[in-house]
């Protein structure tokens, strides 16, 4: 035999597992690489505890009954169409907390009679009053700034008898329990969210 004639032993051809180690190893960097970049980092903030506001309103002292001429005592007060009687009464709003803004509204245990008519002020700390509003209908926004204050207010409710309520004298008025509910409100001057 020649050598040319030689006939050459087969070959193997192993290229198979290193080519899948090979693909497996850039695999494995392309996606270890993109974990590799990504840190983390933890930091624990200890327990908070938030202290609830407060709001509330009581009324204080009686309350004061007035006609065209000076105090009544409106059990004994002889009632007339066209008369105007006004009660004073004081109340103490007490807020706790931020952003505490109170929207108060002077309401009636039940509706009036026929033909009495009612209006409420409200004046914080003996200053100006409020426009008259409405029974029933929301007053102005008493803002708040942050801790806790205790308001001063005052209410003056004018009712205005009409020709019906009270004709010739001869009928009784029942004016109902009037009470300043308070409740709080995100809106008004000084109102951050």
């Amino acid at each position: 035999m020649t050598d040319h004639d030689a006939v050459a032993a087969p070959r193997r051809r192993n290229w198979a597992l290193p080519a899948a180690l090979a693909g497996a190893l850039l695999l494995g960097l392309s996606t270890g690489g993109t974990y590799a970049t990504l840190w983390q980092r933890e930091a624990a903030v200890s327990n908070t505890h938030l202290q609830a506001g407060a709001l509330g309103v009581v009324a204080t002292g009686t309350p004061v009954w007035r006609d065209g001429l000076g105090v009544i005592d409106p059990a004994t007060y002889p009632v007339r169409p066209g008369d105007t009687l006004t009660v004073e009464q004081a109340y103490q709003i007490t807020r706790e907390g931020t952003n505490l803004n109170v929207e108060p509204t002077l309401t009636l245990g039940e509706p009036l009679p026929a033909g009495v008519t009612a209006t409420y002020t409200l004046s914080v700390d003996a200053g100006a009053p409020t426009e008259p509003t409405a029974v029933g209908s929301p007053s102005d926004i008493l803002s708040s700034g942050i801790g806790a204050d205790v308001l001063p207010v005052t209410a003056v409710v004018t009712l205005t008898i009409g020709g019906t309520a009270a004709a010739g004298g001869s009928a009784a008025v029942e004016i109902p329990e009037i009470a300043l509910e308070v409740q709080q409100v995100r809106a008004g001057a000084g109102y951050t969210s």
